[in-house]
């Protein structure tokens, strides 16, 4: 049974097994390590039954198709072998990202699609009811910015108007260290990648360079027998790895203050000229107010001001000038 919106969580700091033996480019790369091909499928169904709190121990029921930097499992059972009971898509995002609904409709949408492409394209167009897998749309975020423990987005949201009745939601969990204790408890090898990221943030607060920061990390883990066999085996890798993805959020973050900067320039670019255009509009106005208190006659007191029609009409009706 999967949690779902409202479901009870824990926060506190978590205890990481020492026997997990995995980390890798995020969790979005779980299961396709290159390191793990031989046990790649017992590291997917630890998730699987991790985050939907299910208990199964039967690894070869369980398939995995990546879509990018996107994880697919899907459980087969004794009655169907090619569609599946359900579809799960987990997702790694390391920055808060409000389009996440919208992209995890768009994977299932692909995926749905190679699914149909297997049987028969003109499957879809049967008279019979095409049965397909049920979807279930997760996303693991690991950033920096605070985040609830468990939150749903919704396609809704994104809606220019109302749509009664069409929906698609992205369950987004916070996996950082010391959220969700009990879902890091069923799972040790999450735990184990969230606390390796959080002694390397903890480095790189203390002023250390990124490269400094990780091998600090990767020895303080295995120190303390965090993810210990894999990290010890492996360590260049992983270091290799995480400063890749370390770089590819910088990379992200500087893009995005990029865009934010140049939106505020041209806001403030647009905003002097809407001031000296209403500067202008309103010297007009007043000049020509003036002159009509005068007994300037109007039309020639509007070509000398350059006064909009609507703008002269304003002060005229203001005067309780009458044509």
């Amino acid at each position: 049974m999967s949690r779902g919106v409202g479901a009870r969580v824990t926060r506190g700091r978590s205890s990481c097994h020492a026997g997990s033996e995995l980390v890798s480019r995020g969790v979005g790369a779980l299961v396709t390590c290159p390191c793990l091909r031989n046990r790649k499928l017992e590291y997917a169904l630890e998730l699987y039954n991790a985050v939907l709190d299910t208990s199964y121990d039967d690894v070869d029921a369980l398939e995995v198709a990546t879509l990018e930097d996107a994880v697919y499992l899907s459980m087969k059972n004794d009655v169907a072998v090619i569609f599946h009971e359900q579809l799960v898509l987990f997702e790694h995002q390391s920055t808060p990202n409000p389009n996440m609904p919208l992209r995890g409709l768009l994977y299932f949408a692909r995926e749905y699609e190679g699914l149909i492409s297997r049987l028969s394209n003109e499957s879809i167009y049967y008279p019979q009811l095409l049965r397909i897998p049920a979807p279930q749309y997760y996303v693991l975020y690991n950033g920096g910015q605070e985040q609830p423990e468990w939150f749903d987005m919704r396609l809704s949201e994104a809606f220019s108007t109302d749509s009664v009745g069409y929906e698609w939601t992205a369950h987004v969990i916070n996996i950082n260290a010391g959220h969700n204790v009990e879902l890091m408890r069923r799972s040790p090898t999450l735990c184990g990648y969230a606390e390796l990221i959080a002694v390397f943030r903890a480095g790189q607060a203390r002023g250390l360079s990124p490269e400094q920061a990780m091998d600090g990390a990767v020895d303080e883990c295995i120190s303390r027998g965090i993810l210990s066999s894999y990290l010890l085996k492996h360590k260049g890798e992983v270091r290799d790895m995480l400063l890749t993805e370390y770089d590819e959020e910088k990379e992200r973050r500087v893009l995005v203050e990029k865009s934010l900067a140049q939106g505020i320039e041209q806001g403030i670019e647009q905003g002097i000229e809407q001031g000296i255009a209403q500067g202008r509009a309103s010297a007009a106005a007043e000049i020509y107010e003036r002159l009509l208190r005068q007994g300037a006659e109007r039309t020639a007191a509007r070509e000398w001001t350059g006064i909009s029609d609507e703008q002269a009409a304003r002060v005229e009706v203001s005067l309780g000038v009458t044509k």
